[in-house]
């Protein structure tokens, strides 16, 4: 009795195994990163989405000179391809400090990024990303005083693909100091995944709970009967 209730714990335990974590290794998504500026703070702002979601850019403020260039956020589209956890897309934005007459720079911009997923099944799911943009003064002595500029996005809402809980997030730099008329590349896009439980997997669970249950009232009253 003791050797046969073994054998059935173990392949209980064995087909639980294989019908459960190996299910989840596989996964791997496909799509692409777009999105679009939803807005242009103050008159001295222009902002430009391409039709296709390519290019996108929020560019502010009066140039101190002439041949000084505004500020800038630009964005380009990226697409990813079979992907697993990890990295799904870095670099997002570059923001290019412009030499600007101060009060001239719109304080914020504004940001949906949207995560297009075309394989194993096609969703889309926006995040909004806002910037905030802190203008310096250059004078007195036209110096070149840093900007600063700041990013304040989370994650995108979970949501489940095969058994598969997927999680995507955002991340950049909380504070970003960036020299007059210099540029940088910032943002990055990562995804996790977290198994969720099948039904059969809370089955198998019962089953084996049942299983050793039932041996252990045998196995109890096999103990009792021998002591009589």
């Amino acid at each position: 009795m003791h050797s046969l209730f073994r054998s059935h714990l173990a392949r209980l335990i064995l087909a639980s195994a294989l019908g459960g974590p190996l299910a989840h290794a596989q996964l791997r998504l496909s799509g692409n990163v777009s999105g679009m500026f939803t807005d242009s703070s103050g008159g001295h702002t222009t902002v430009s989405n391409a039709s296709d979601g390519s290019y996108d850019y929020f560019q502010s403020g009066v140039p101190q000179h002439s041949g000084d260039s505004p500020t800038m956020i630009e964005f380009w589209k990226q697409s990813f391809t079979d992907i697993g956890p990890g990295l799904v897309a870095d670099n997002l934005f570059k923001i290019t400090n412009g030499r600007n007459l101060l009060g001239t720079t719109a304080d914020s911009a504004h940001f949906n990024l949207n995560l297009e997923l075309t394989s194993p099944e096609a969703s889309t799911h926006v995040l909004a990303i806002p910037f905030t943009i802190n203008n310096t003064p250059n004078e007195p002595n036209d110096q070149n005083v840093n900007d600063n500029f700041s990013i304040s996005a989370g994650a995108i809402a979970p949501f489940v693909i095969d058994n598969t809980r997927v999680q995507f997030s955002f991340s950049a730099p909380s504070d970003i100091s960036i020299a007059e008329k210099s540029s940088m590349y910032v943002g990055s896009l990562w995804v996790r995944f977290t198994p969720v439980p099948e039904a059969s997997t809370f089955a198998w669970g019962g089953a084996a709970l049942l299983l050793g249950f039932i041996g252990f009232r045998m196995l109890s009253r096999r103990q009792r009967e021998a002591a009589v």
